[in-house]
């Protein structure tokens, strides 16, 4: 057991609380950098483009996905939540998303991803 802040905590509850504070940094990431440029492909007029620019974004992220590019697929389904601004497809996209970051060593981004599935 460790002490923090004069009291003495459990190992495991200091566990959960560092992968708390991992998941939400990851959160805050991915948050971030959807806001950063991927979301500047479409412009918010139109809806029909941001569409495409959705399904794009989707197919390449697949391929990369069977080819087992997972960095890359990460890059795509991030774009694509990022220019879906009704966010129809975000539990699928967030799913996939989920995945990929398990398959690159990264369960703190794969827990984050699934939880905004739900």
């Amino acid at each position: 057991a460790s002490r923090v802040d004069g009291l003495l905590q459990d190992p495991l509850e200091a566990e959960v609380m560092e992968w708390r504070a991992v998941t939400k940094a990851a959160v805050k990431a991915a948050i971030d950098y959807a806001a950063q440029g991927p979301c500047n492909v479409v412009k918010p007029g139109s809806l029909v483009a941001a569409k495409r620019a959705v399904e794009n974004a989707k197919e390449a992220a697949n391929n990369e996905y069977k080819r087992e590019d997972f960095v890359a697929a990460v890059e795509g389904y991030t774009r694509a939540l990022a220019c879906d601004p009704a966010l129809e497809d975000a539990a699928a996209i967030l799913g996939n998303l989920a995945h990929c970051r398990l398959c690159l060593g990264q369960p703190h981004c794969a827990i984050a991803a699934a939880v905004g599935c739900l």
